[in-house]
């Protein structure tokens, strides 16, 4: 069938229309049109959001060609007069078997294929890759501590004096890099003019000054205490140099406002001629300290980013966002460049096939989901593309779906405007609205309509009441869709209660405390309902799950929390501490009063402190011994023992026997949370650096989701876009419409033209000095604040199915006035902004008990769940055994295959049986391992705790009283003269004063003609004179029971194992090279005590 032009379309989605609905039916219309699955880019901001858009289109599909009425139904949304089952079926093959190829996903990711088919042209490093958070956050600590070290110290000292406007602060370090971090960003996004704006204007010369002065206190003024006052402040403040408080109020602010009078009293002429030029003077130093502290803020920002980037090339570790930048900047013009010139019959078609050629594959169709988050850099990078697209002829398309009124993400470079904007960018674009919810019950839709259409009933606003009133502009009357119309539902606003006597906590708390007691309620009235608790901050989501948790509740952080809220994993990082700086008191004392200090064997048994009953003073003596410098010994032998297993083990293996450890002492949070420790040190393998304190930075900066199945879910309502909760409780409530005020305020010609004005933020008293285009930039920032306020508020409500239940603070003993809040909007849209007693339910409507109504779907349990999921049967996954030839034919060979050399057992020795094989094998696996920990006996011998935890860690099912007895063969072993003497370094002393490095179980990979030697070294010795190795001695331990005078049988034990020692020195000789003068091989008989060198395994 020949495809219909499907057109150009932007659709204004508002929440829970069905936007990912009409982008899937979208995507099913192209498919179904003929178009091929990989010439169409969908594209979302969130890895969750595009899975589910891939799973929604694979889904629909595959209920299409199974379910008659669910064909019927989708041939009627694609408009399509027929839909066979065949169809629905070829079009499911062929996205999966293209699954590869699609393009549904995120910005980056799109950005990313981009950059790895235009890297040259952006100039990107060759071998670039990104690099997670953890990496990221080393190079920017790196790139600061190059600034704040490398740089002069007078010109560093004048750069930071005008960057805080030279006041003091208590940590200089920390200040620089909180700066770097919050303003870096605007920094890439503007140009180094925009920076050097903020007008400058003349101070008085310092002869002026003082005349000035002069002047003012000679002046006469009205009789009246407050001019008194106000006048003697001035001259206090004129005198000190503080021109911020000597304008800021009183009679120089009213003669700065062109005032007649001051306290009911006329300023006469005089007065105010004697004021004006030391008020020109005030505004002229604010306004330079204020240019001042731009300049030097981009100055840091400067050097920061040319060692940050330096960095990172070095590295070739990248971030999305520079991936992001170097396309804004270069990608356009590379398009221009290759595909602009030709003539306009030929030019798009010679455009398409080259971009296809570098994207393998034609781009035909662009879906773009939530795009009213969609930045200026990342719009100048799709601009183009859009663009060529629109032009391009019936057979491509443009489809773009958002929501302005959640635009929530303008603090990371979100640009609303965008949205608006794209209608005139791109030519021939169809628009139309979406504002009947097909999530909400009625009451929900109805709460959320009277909020928006009323704020402005809010009388306190003052100048936020034209934002106010341009954000609801933009909001349209919703509406239930008809099948949700009977959906039972509730909406409550209520004050939270006031505390109770024994309560002496603040109200925030107490509100937060109500909350939790509120959200135990209902879930016990309405079990199998899904409840999102939605806060503005961070640090609430935190305090929530503990008050949750009080209330015997279980509730999940959505994103993921820092594991520092756990017992458990702050006590194994106080060991990792404590290993990376033995002189750690804080750490050791932590670790010596916990229940890991038996297992690590601190202590003496009589010296082992109670740390699971009620400690006394005389418990704790053992701890503060250790943790003082009495205890330094002992700390150092710790960190020592916990670094080589660090370095021998690895950090995965490591945490997991302590967390093993910590295992009866945990109840099942911490268990759980121990469990995440363990996952987040087998990641950390990969990237483990030399300092254990690495890895608790590490652990300090991740954040990991609780695996739990919970009901409740608490999280930040910028983590509930795009979530749906049963049950919506909005809490945190109190917060002002527009935060403190930030670092820096930006302007642009348009909201969508690149930043050409940068200014360091400064109060409303400094605000009024500027000229008027600047002041108007200020209070355009303080619009678009409220505006984002405002989108987190229908965020918030809109993410409820039944029931929204807001929760602000009761009215304050001296409240006047509504605030300019979240609850004060609230309360102003849904009441006659009345005062709120404690606990007083202001506004109600629909149900209270909607959950009764059998009409209403209720969900699984959480024990209905976690059973489920528990249940289910472990998937099994057979691979096929490897090929008997690898790495390019050549055959691998282990020298303890050449035992014997070519001798062959045929048949076993008489008495033996597989018991007794497996049970030697295994005692010669675990001495082996146990001769491993030894490096030179000199320094230290492993105590038995340790060969103990070494044995443990083999793997093999041992017997109880199998360890018990392989200890003491192997100290056995170790006294035996000959055996002792090759493990000291008095063994080498025939070499002088010459360095000496141990390997032990030393592994080695060398080519010997058609076949590869594979194997391990048990030990070996290599001699250094300086940094040239000289001579290498290798040590093969064996523990075949031999007697020492069956001279037959030490014979032929020393030929069978020949060949083996053999080709260790062989392999050694390859890897060291010829600067080697001599090799040789040695079989430990442990058995017998005997050191025998092998007569052809050496080479001198």
């Amino acid at each position: 069938m020949s495809p219909a032009p499907l057109g150009h379309e932007l659709i204004r989605a508002s929440a829970g229309t069905g936007k990912t609905y009409e982008l899937t039916n979208r995507y099913l219309c192209l498919l179904r049109c003929g178009q091929r699955p990989d010439d169409i880019l969908a594209s979302t901001f969130t890895r969750k959001a595009a899975g589910e858009i891939l799973g929604r289109i694979l889904l629909r599909l595959a209920e299409a060609a199974t379910d008659e009425a669910k064909r019927a139904g989708l041939q009627a949304t694609l408009g399509t007069e027929t839909l066979t089952r065949e169809e629905c079926l070829i079009a499911l093959a062929g996205m999966v078997r293209r699954l590869h190829r699609l393009r549904i996903g995120t910005l980056d990711s799109f950005f990313a294929q981009l950059a790895g088919s235009f890297a040259l042209d952006i100039g990107l490093p060759p071998g670039w890759r990104i690099a997670d958070e953890h990496e990221d956050a080393a190079l920017r600590a790196e790139a600061m501590d190059a600034v704040l070290n490398n740089e002069d110290p007078r010109g560093l000292l004048t750069l930071l004096h005008a960057l805080t406007g030279g006041e003091t602060t208590r940590s200089l370090d920390r200040e620089v890099r909180k700066k770097i971090d919050a303003l870096y960003a605007v920094y890439r996004e503007s140009s180094r003019d925009a920076w050097y704006r903020v007008p400058r204007l003349r101070e008085l010369p310092e002869a002026q000054l003082t005349a000035a002065l002069e002047t003012l206190r000679g002046i006469t003024l009205p009789q009246h205490r407050d001019w008194d006052k106000a006048h003697r402040k001035h001259i206090q403040a004129a005198e000190a140099g503080d021109w911020e408080s000597f304008v800021k109020d009183g009679i120089a602010k009213a003669v700065a406002a062109s005032k007649a009078s001051y306290c009911t009293k006329p300023i006469e002429t005089a007065v105010a001629s004697a004021y004006r030029p030391l008020i020109a003077h005030a505004k002229a130093v604010l306004m330079n300290r204020l240019a001042n502290q731009t300049e030097a803020t981009h100055q840091l920002l400067e050097r920061f980013h040319d060692q940050y980037q330096q960095l990172k090339t070095q590295a070739r570790a990248l971030r999305f966002e520079d991936l992001t930048f170097q396309l804004a900047e270069r990608f356009p013009a590379i398009l221009d460049a290759d595909f602009g010139s030709g003539n306009k019959d030929s030019g798009e078609k010679i455009d398409a096939d080259r971009l296809a050629v570098r994207l393998d594959s034609h781009l035909r169709h662009l879906l773009l989901d939530e795009f009213q988050d969609t930045s200026l850099s990342q719009w100048s990078v799709i601009r183009p593309l859009a663009q060529r697209i629109a032009g391009a002829g019936p057979d491509q398309s443009l489809f773009c779906v958002g929501d302005t009124k959640q635009a929530i993400y303008g603090w990371r470079g979100g640009v609303a405007e965008i949205f608006d904007a794209l209608a005139h960018d791109v030519t021939n674009v169809h628009q139309r609205s979406l504002d009947t919810s097909w999530r909400s019950s009625p009451p929900v839709v109805q709460a959320v309509n009277q909020i928006f259409q009323n704020l402005q009933r809010h009388k306190n606003l003052g100048d936020l009441a034209g934002a106010v009133t341009g954000w609801q502009r933009q909001f349209h009357r919703h509406q239930t869709a008809e099948p949700k119309r009977g959906l039972s539902g509730y909406v409550r606003l209520q004050a939270a209660r006031a505390a109770n006597s024994d309560e002496a906590d603040s109200p925030q708390d107490i509100t937060l405390r109500f909350v939790a007691e509120q959200v135990a309620n209902w879930t016990k009235q309405a079990p199998g309902f899904d409840v999102g608790v939605l806060v503005q901050r961070n640090k609430t989501v935190r305090r929530l799950i503990d008050e949750l948790r009080e209330q015997g509740i279980e509730a999940s952080e959505e994103g993921g929390s820092s594991l520092n809220d756990s017992a458990a994993v702050r006590l194994i990082l106080s060991l990792v501490k404590l290993a990376d700086h033995s002189g750690d008191r804080v750490a050791r004392f932590h670790v010596a009063t916990s229940p890991l200090a038996a297992s690590l064997d601190l202590f003496p048994s009589a010296d082992q402190p109670d740390v699971t009953a009620g400690s006394t003073g005389n418990d704790m003596d053992a701890a503060i011994r250790f943790a003082s410098r009495r205890g330094d010994a002992a700390a150092g032998q710790l960190a020592r023992r916990i670094r080589r297993q660090l370095v021998d083990d690895g950090y995965g293996p490591t945490v997991y026997r302590l967390a093993g450890q910590l295992a009866p002492a945990c109840n099942r949070r911490e268990l759980r949370r121990a469990e995440k420790l363990i996952g987040l040190a087998y990641q950390y393998d990969a990237v483990a650096t030399s300092r254990p304190r690495d890895f608790a930075a590490y652990v300090d900066s991740a954040k990991v989701r609780d695996p739990i199945v919970a009901s409740v879910r608490v999280m930040t309502v910028h983590q509930a876009k795009g979530l749906e909760f049963d049950i919506v409780v909005l809490a945190d409530l109190e917060g002002v419409l527009i935060g403190q005020r930030g670092d820096l305020v930006v302007g642009r010609p348009s909201p969508t033209e690149p930043i050409d004005r940068v200014c360091r933020g400064c109060n409303k008293g400094v605000q009024q000095l500027l000229p008027a285009d600047w002041q108007r930039l200020f209070r355009a920032t303080d619009d678009q604040d409220v505006a984002e306020s405002l989108s987190v508020l229908y965020v918030a409500v809109t993410r409820a199915v039944h029931a929204l239940h807001m929760i602000v603070a009761p009215s304050a003993g001296n409240e006047q006035q509504l605030h300019k809040t979240f609850g004060g909007l609230l309360r102003a849209a849904l009441t006659d902004g009345r005062r709120l007693a404690a606990g007083e339910v202001a506004f109600e409507a629909g149900d209270r008990e909607w959950f009764r109504d059998p009409g209403v779907e209720r969900g699984l349990s959480v024990a209905e769940v976690a059973w489920q999921a528990e249940s289910l049967a472990p998937l099994e996954v057979n691979l096929a055994a490897p090929a008997a030839r690898r790495w390019r034919g050549l055959q691998r060979v282990s020298p303890s295959r050449l035992e014997g050399g070519t001798w062959v057992r045929l048949v076993a020795p008489r008495g033996d049986n597989d018991a007794d094989r497996r049970r030697a094998r295994d005692r010669g696996m675990v001495i082996h391992a146990w001769f491993q920990q030894i490096e030179w006996l000199d320094d230290y011998a492993p105590s038995d705790d340790r060969l103990r935890e070494v044995a443990a860690r083999s793997g093999l099912a041992l017997r109880p009283n199998d360890v018990d007895h392989w200890l003491t063969d192997f100290h056995a072993m170790l006294a035996r003269p000959n055996i002792a003497a090759c493990l000291h370094r008095s063994a080498y002393q025939d070499f002088g004063g010459v360095r000496l490095s141990v390997e032990t179980e030393r592994p080695f990979a060398v080519r010997d003609g058609d076949r590869l030697l594979v194997g391990n070294i048990d030990r070996l010795v290599t001699v250094w004179d300086g940094n040239r190795p000289i001579a290498a001695d290798i040590l093969d331990f064996k523990t075949d029971a031999i007697s020492a005078h069956d001279q037959h049988a030490f014979s032929e034990k020393v030929r069978f194992y020949s060949p083996q020692l053999e080709t260790y020195c062989q392999a050694v000789r390859k890897m060291a090279g010829a600067e080697l003068q001599q090799i040789s091989g040695n079989v430990v008989l442990l058995e017998a005590g005997l050191v025998v060198p092998i007569p052809n395994g050496g080479v001198g």
